[in-house]
């Protein structure tokens, strides 16, 4: 069975986000996993009873932010995560184009059961991970059942269209390129309460009028759990723009954390809650898109 989606805003790499990292090891490793209080999160000291769930962390992202930096966040997603009590925290390294191929980058990929893709510019993930061994093994695992998850610029990349920096001394990426694809239809705007208002609105008015805009709150996670299905591709609307997913994409999802997830597109917008649960944010565009995604379903689970 293919692994699920997870989509973070922002603040992940903090006791705040205990709670759904928490949630993301337990359904990767398809058991509980105790949260730890606020004093043993950061005192480093993990629950007595560890999920079995094996997290490999990349900082590419980051690798145009400066010397040390991704390293700096490297640190910070081992102790955070072996913090939350996962049994096994890796950090991929891939940081250049000599990376694409490197075996020894492949193989801590190879075992993990969530693959996570740390923030930085957007444009830089994209081009890395782009026709990359790295891409290859990360969609080999998913389909074999990892979780793939994101932050910020981790998840803004997941969509079809991605946000980036047209300018450098823009501090918020503005213009809307093309995305890995993950996700068909969506364009993931995370730090959706932080960033300037007026920024938000810009985004939204300057994406393509089929785009699904997914505003993601900081503290704040959108999931997708396999256990619910999947959507077949051709559920997706033959519409420009739109393009047939080429990961298999969890049927429900909800949201996580502390914060809410807008989704705007087609001058409609919808807030959803902690705990809500929603079809594949593309209903909001198609309507009818929910009744073909339930019978376009290839595998049936039930919610825990």
């Amino acid at each position: 069975m293919p692994g699920g989606l997870f989509l973070a805003g922002g603040q992940e790499l903090t006791a705040a986000f205990a709670d759904a990292h928490a949630t993301l090891l337990a359904w990767a490793s398809d058991r509980p996993c105790p949260v730890p209080q606020q004093h043993a999160y950061h005192s480093a000291q993990v629950p007595q009873h560890r999920s079995p769930a094996r997290v490999v962390f990349l900082p590419t992202a980051a690798a145009g932010d400066g010397p040390g930096v991704p390293e700096y966040w490297a640190r910070r997603a081992i102790a955070h995560f072996q913090a939350v009590g996962a049994a096994q925290v890796e950090a991929v390294m891939f940081l250049d184009p000599a990376g694409r191929h490197r075996r020894d980058l492949l193989e801590p990929i190879s075992r993990a059961s969530v693959v996570y893709l740390g923030g930085g510019k957007p444009h830089l993930l994209r081009s890395l991970l782009g026709n990359s061994a790295i891409w290859q093994e990360i969609e080999r695992v998913y389909r074999a059942g990892s979780w793939l998850a994101g932050t910020s610029a981790g998840a803004m990349v997941l969509g079809e269209l991605t946000l980036v920096h047209a300018d450098a001394r823009c501090p918020q990426p503005k213009a809307w390129e093309p995305g890995l694809n993950v996700l068909p239809g969506m364009g993931i705007v995370p730090h959706y309460d932080a960033w300037p208002k007026e920024d938000i609105r810009d985004i939204v008015h300057t994406a393509p009028d089929w785009l699904v805009v997914v505003g993601i709150d900081e503290y704040t996670a959108l999931a997708g759990d396999p256990r619910s299905g999947w959507i077949n591709a051709a559920a997706f609307p033959q519409t420009a723009g739109w393009h047939h997913p080429t990961f298999p994409i969890p049927l429900l999802w909800t949201v996580l954390g502390r914060g809410h997830v807008t989704i705007r597109a087609g001058g409609q917008q919808r807030v959803y809650h902690p705990g809500d649960w929603l079809v594949y944010p593309a209903e909001i565009r198609y309507p009818r898109l929910a009744g073909s995604h339930m019978r376009a379903v290839t595998g049936k689970g039930h919610i825990g």
